[in-house]
C-alpha cells in the first residue's frame, strides 16, 4: 500500500521524457530554425484505429540555423481538438500565433516543408525580448515533464525544472558550431 501512495504522490505526477541534451539535439535534428508563428490549427485524420486529431503549426522561417528548407513549413504534433474530438499528448509544445521561436525539428512524413519537434517540449524555445537590445533570451518551457537523465552507470529521475532560458545569441552560437563539425 506504501508503494501506491508514493505512486500516486502529487509530487511524482508528471510525464516522463528521455533528456535529450542540447548539443546531441542540435547535432541529431534535421532542421533548426530560427521563425514566427502564423498560424495554429487542428486536423482530423483517418487513421487505421479511428479519427485521430493532429496539430498543425505554420512556421515562417527567418533562417535556418541547420539544414536548409522552404520559408514556410509545418510543424504536425499528434493532438489537438477539433469538433467532437480531441486528445492530448503531454508533452507536446504548445504554440501561440506571433510566437517567435527556435525549433529543433525532424523531418515528418514524404514532404519537405513537415516537421515534427525533437524531444517533443525540448525541441521548442520560445524567444523573449532581452532587458537591453541584443540580449534576447530562448526559453524552453519544460512545466510538467521529469527527465529521465542517464548519467553514464546510473540513471536519474528528476522533475524538469518548469523552463530554462538560454541567452539567444549563446544559443545560436552554439547551433552554427555544431552544424559546421556535422557538415550541415
Amino acid at each position: 500500500m506504501a508503494a501506491l501512495a508514493l505512486l500516486l504522490s502529487p509530487g511524482l505526477l508528471a510525464t516522463v521524457m528521455v533528456e535529450i541534451p542540447l548539443e546531441q539535439m542540435a547535432r541529431e535534428a534535421d532542421a533548426v530554425v530560427h521563425g514566427r508563428v502564423l498560424r495554429v490549427g487542428t486536423q482530423l485524420r483517418a487513421e487505421a484505429d479511428g479519427v485521430e486529431p493532429h496539430t498543425i503549426t505554420v512556421i515562417q522561417v527567418t533562417e535556418f540555423l541547420k539544414g536548409s528548407g522552404p520559408a514556410l513549413i509545418s510543424i504536425d504534433e499528434l493532438g489537438g481538438h477539433a469538433l467532437d474530438r480531441g486528445l492530448r499528448v503531454d508533452g507536446t509544445p504548445a504554440f501561440h500565433r506571433g510566437e517567435e521561436v527556435i525549433l529543433f525539428l525532424r523531418r515528418h512524413g514524404k514532404r519537405a516543408d513537415t516537421f515534427r519537434t525533437f524531444g517533443m517540449a525540448q525541441g521548442k524555445f520560445t524567444v523573449l525580448p532581452g532587458v537591453r537590445p541584443g540580449l534576447s533570451v530562448a526559453r524552453q518551457q519544460l512545466a510538467g515533464l521529469s527527465l529521465q537523465r542517464d548519467h553514464r552507470d546510473e540513471t536519474s529521475l528528476q522533475r524538469a525544472p518548469h523552463a530554462v532560458s538560454l541567452q539567444l545569441d549563446a544559443l545560436v552560437g552554439m547551433v552554427r558550431s555544431i552544424g559546421i563539425e556535422v557538415g550541415r
